[in-house]
């Protein structure tokens, strides 16, 4: 979300109070995935159990996702508003 807050502050107020619906949903979602991914990791067991490389990868790819969204998310955003 920092990403997306730097964005924002940088932007008129108008636009700030505009994204704040989307940016709540946006951080709804997110949660939701990392809170996910802490499951899921939990379930290996702690900080010093072996993980499989494919267990690996697959936490990876989903960390990935979650960058990636969040970029999307700022293109979305200056799609929206406009390049300030």
């Amino acid at each position: 979300m920092a990403e997306l807050d730097e964005w924002a502050a940088k932007q008129p107020p108008h636009i700030r109070e505009a994204l704040q619906p989307y940016r709540k949903q946006l951080s709804t979602d997110i949660e939701k995935r990392k809170a996910d991914l802490s499951t899921r990791a939990a379930g290996l067991g702690d900080d010093g159990t072996a993980v499989p490389k494919a267990v690996h990868n697959s936490l990876k790819n989903a960390r990935d996702i979650l960058k990636k969204g969040m970029a999307d998310a700022i293109k979305e955003a200056e799609s929206l508003f406009g390049q300030q």
